[in-house]
């Protein structure tokens, strides 16, 4: 039953009332002779049966169609016999989008499930975008009318999550879209957010930016956002207990770790480093603390990572033991966080390393500029971090 539009219709359900007698049926002939009415109990209990069916079958009301419940029943059958279609593509080995310069377009074939109703969009089909800002993910989206692109990643401007459906995305960096952004459904990092990422080749996702000091509110990647790093450390994630202004006292590699890990990610280990930052001059370096993370085209990899070298060095995973395996072990009541001592050999026993080489390394800096000379509970100013998950495919 279609909600009441004609002046008389309240906003807001009224309380329904007690009810009288048993559950029946409708007379012409009740009490005292009189027909049975229904009442607004009776038509607004049939609105919010009328909406509960749309809601489970996922189908948006629309004012003068009338093929609501046959829709609805159709797709709930489709939903429990699994074969609604959600998210199709014809190529699964790539992403389903691309860009020629500005213009984006689909590298295959796409049938999309928006509230119920299939839309099918061709090979080669435009997406229609706004005015790009520099440094800025875009969403792309479904619609009746076509393929969207909207900063908005709830739904683009004149459409709801009803009538509109999240596909798929990408990043616009130093004045151009970034070709290694573009995610899909199917094709994306195995992370809840694929926002400020672009994967390598054949290989793994990297973050664009270095981490930041407040991932909780800008997520982990984003462009001119304070650097997180031994001088300005980041807020707690929620997930680990934080409270929104909860700082951690140093940044070490126990504490990037951690942080990166509250989004699904991690540090990329030397070679992984040395594969995402591949591309940007070596020996070329700030010069000073950038603060914020930035463009730099001398410091931009191949796949379009900001800052990889000559900027902030980053953690790397690797850890491993100083010692000989046989003297001087014992327990160290290293920095750990209170989480723990460390069995080793001495207080500088344990070794971490960290790579890319930071503002005042001009003629060292590079994709393979490595330090191996701290330990995992080390905190500087000169080292942030910078996170990667892995690729996720599916069919």
């Amino acid at each position: 039953m279609h909600k009441l539009v004609n002046g008389s219709q309240t906003t807001v359900i009224p309380p329904f009332k007690n009810p009288s007698g048993s559950a029946g049926f409708f007379t012409e002939s009740g009490i005292n002779g009189a027909p049975s009415y229904p009442g607004a109990d009776w038509f607004n209990a049939n609105i919010a049966e009328f909406q509960s069916v749309l809601s489970a079958a996922g189908i948006g009301f629309k004012p003068g169609n009338f093929n609501h419940l046959s829709l609805a029943i159709a797709a709930i059958v489709k939903i429990h016999s699994g074969t609604l279609i959600n998210f199709e593509k014809s190529i699964m080995s790539s992403s389903a989008f691309k860009n020629t310069g500005k213009t984006i377009s689909t590298t295959c074939s796409l049938t999309v499930n928006i509230s119920g109703i299939a839309h099918s969009y061709v090979e080669g089909a435009s997406v229609q975008a706004p005015i790009f800002n520099i440094g800025t993910d875009y969403a792309i989206y479904a619609t009746e009318n076509g393929l969207i692109a909207s900063a908005n990643f709830t739904s683009p401007d004149g459409y709801t999550p009803v009538n509109s459906r999240r596909i798929g995305g990408f990043h616009y960096g130093d004045n151009r879209i970034y070709p290694r952004s573009f995610w899909d459904l199917k094709f994306r990092p195995s992370v809840d957010d694929p926002r400020g990422m672009v994967r390598t080749y054949q290989g793994f996702w990297a973050d664009i930016y270095l981490l930041n000091t407040t991932p909780d509110l800008l997520g982990t990647s984003a462009f001119n956002a304070r650097i997180a790093d031994g001088a300005s450390t980041p807020k707690k994630p929620a997930v680990w207990g934080g409270d929104g202004t909860e700082q951690f006292a140093k940044f070490t590699q126990y504490i990037a770790t951690e942080v990166l890990a509250a989004y699904g990610k991690r540090l990329p280990n030397q070679h992984e480093f040395s594969v995402l930052a591949q591309g940007s001059v070596t020996g070329h370096a700030a010069g000073t603390d950038p603060v914020k993370t930035l463009f730099d085209s001398k410091a931009r990899s191949l796949i379009d990572c900001e800052q990889v070298s000559g900027y902030l060095s980053q953690w790397v995973s690797e850890t491993w033991g100083r010692g000989d395996g046989v003297n001087g072990y014992g327990w160290q009541d290293e920095d750990t966080d209170g989480k723990g001592q460390v069995y080793s050999a001495g207080t500088e026993a344990v070794g971490a390393s960290f790579f890319g080489g930071y503002w005042d390394g001009a003629g060292t800096a590079g994709s393979r500029a490595s330090y191996w000379i701290s330990e995992p509970w080390s905190s500087n100013s000169t080292i942030s971090a910078r996170g990667v998950c892995d690729h996720l495919s599916l069919l």
